[in-house]
């Protein structure tokens, strides 16, 4: 029975992400900042699946401390970590860059970005003791070389994870580790994350264009979450990426919206 932490896991995808391992047998840790949130989705789960072995940690990502003490609780109470999934991210208002704040720039590259290096940095360290592991990066628009408009902070953190895991693969094949570093791509993900800029307090509606393409390429948290978690518990391959809206995929979405019209925000 393997044993899997999800960072970011109360709610979207990484709450998606909790319930598919579950399904699959798996010990999981979920985490998010609000004690009682996270409280509540352990309630939630461990309903859904009286049988299975969930239990919650809430802390800053954005603190070392924090994150080696989320370690140190899955630790004590499964003895080993086999996935690490650093899943934390923030969404950012609808502005150009000249119009945010030095703190809404801060916000996002240090939950988005040092979140993930910090979380990985962890995972690492205690893999190395344990003699084995796997840990998978989330990836989002950058990593897919998509730009754009009001996207200059998410594409720059998201494409800064995307190198930061390729040379973290270099490292633990350089090293001969038994440790494998992935990266998730979920594509485009049908959730709160996007009206929710900067956290629940910050509540916007998409604009036209955004929802056309959520419309077109978007799919629910469980839907995504069915494919993820099949591929990370069947992959053996350090330095993988696993990817959810491949070109094939996006492709037979664009030509099946001619014909069949959605609108999720109805």
């Amino acid at each position: 029975m393997k044993t899997v932490v999800i960072t970011g896991s109360t709610k979207g995808l990484g709450y998606a992400l909790a319930k598919q391992f579950l399904k699959n047998k798996c010990q999981v840790v979920i985490h998010g900042k609000d004690p009682e949130k996270v409280k509540e989705c352990c309630r939630q789960l461990k309903k859904e699946h009286p049988h299975s072995f969930v239990c919650g940690y809430a802390c800053d990502v954005r603190n070392t401390k924090s994150l080696e003490e989320l370690w140190n609780y899955a630790i004590a109470m499964f003895c080993m970590v086999d996935i690490w999934i650093n899943n934390t991210g923030i969404n950012l208002p609808d502005k150009y860059l000249w119009e945010l704040r030095p703190r809404e720039i801060d916000q996002i590259t240090e939950i988005d970005l040092r979140s993930t290096i910090y979380g990985s940095q962890i995972a690492v360290n205690g893999m190395r003791e344990q003699g084995s592991g796997a840990i998978y990066n989330v990836e989002g628009l950058g990593s897919s070389r998509i730009f754009g408009t009001n996207l200059s902070l998410c594409g720059t953190t998201t494409q800064a994870i995307t190198c930061f895991s390729n040379s973290l693969t270099k490292e633990m094949r350089q090293e001969k580790t038994h440790i494998i570093i992935g990266k998730l791509d979920p594509g485009v993900i049908l959730s709160d994350f996007l009206n929710n800029n900067l956290g629940i307090k910050s509540r916007t509606e998409p604009s036209q264009k955004t929802k056309e393409a959520y419309n077109i390429y978007g799919d629910y948290p469980e839907k995504i979450a069915r494919y993820l978690v099949f591929e990370m518990l069947t992959n053996t391959k350090n330095g993988v990426r696993i990817n959810w809206l491949t070109n094939a995929r996006a492709i037979r979405k664009l030509i099946l919206s001619k014909f069949r019209k959605r609108d999720l925000f109805a």
